[in-house]
């Protein structure tokens, strides 16, 4: 799942919106509780998927030992895309297209 804050990227600009950091974190939590993540952290979510899962971590974020560990013991894959931060689309998106494309060579799979 990817969240975009309204008006940004290629989200719609509502007018009667009012673009505060209160709006989109009140936003996003509407979002989670109508789809009901609330009460399960993201990465339960991602240990009870019944398919291939990979954490993407931009090679200029803060490190995460204990969330790689946790990522490895759940079977999670984890990559680091290079020369980026979180925002890994914008600051290189060679560099994420490259990693996205070694792990579905690598997975032996055909994805369509």
């Amino acid at each position: 799942m990817l969240i975009d804050f309204l008006g940004h990227g290629y989200s719609d600009r509502p007018e009667k919106f009012g673009y505060t950091l209160e709006d989109h974190a009140d936003t996003i939590v509407t979002l989670l509780d109508a789809l009901g993540l609330m009460e399960r952290p993201l990465a339960a979510v991602l240990v009870g998927l019944a398919m291939p899962r990979w954490y993407l971590h931009g090679e200029l974020s803060e490190p995460e030992p204990d969330y790689e560990r946790f990522l490895a013991e759940s079977g999670i894959g984890f990559r680091i895309v290079p020369a980026a931060g979180h925002p890994m689309g914008l600051q290189n998106p060679a560099g994420l297209a490259a990693t996205v494309a070694g792990i579905v060579a690598e997975s032996g799979q055909h994805w369509s």
